[in-house]
């Protein structure tokens, strides 16, 4: 995950279902995906918003909704 940050890589987060995940909460695969992250030396002030972008506005964008930013 760090390595995917530091290198700008885009990505999204989100669930896909019980059949392959023991959860479907997203803010603990966000929460996860931080650990990760730390874990893996990443440690810029812009990480909290990416992860938070990646869950929302970058995740609905790629189920294909518009998404306006403000």
């Amino acid at each position: 995950m760090a390595a995917y940050l530091r290198e700008r890589v885009p990505f999204a987060v989100g669930t896909d279902s019980l059949g392959s995940n023991r959860s479907l909460d997203l803010l603990e695969d966000v929460a996860a995906l931080r650990g990760l992250a730390l874990d893996g030396g990443y440690a810029e002030a812009d990480l909290d918003r990416r992860l938070l972008a990646a869950a929302t506005v970058i995740g609905a964008r790629s189920m294909g909704l518009d998404v306006v930013e403000g």
